[in-house]
């Protein structure tokens, strides 16, 4: 939200626009097939897991729902 008085920034405002800028979406994926045949290699489930959770064990059966991408 930007102040009334002089135009600035909000520091909440900031600290979120910070974090986009940090951490952007990735780019759209061409083709689902492509984009699925990756996540074959188990390699990735295990680097990607770690980048997560960097102190646990991997858990091969690990579900995650991911809500609210629309």
């Amino acid at each position: 939200m930007m102040s009334q008085n002089n135009g600035e920034r909000a520091p909440s405002e900031e600290r979120v626009r910070e974090i986009y800028c940090r951490h952007p979406y990735p780019p759209p994926v061409e083709g689902l097939e492509g984009y699925g045949k990756q996540w074959e290699d188990e390699r990735l489930h295990r680097a990607d897991y770690h980048i997560f959770w960097p102190p646990q064990p991997y858990r091969e059966e690990l579900d995650i729902l991911i809500a609210g991408a629309a």
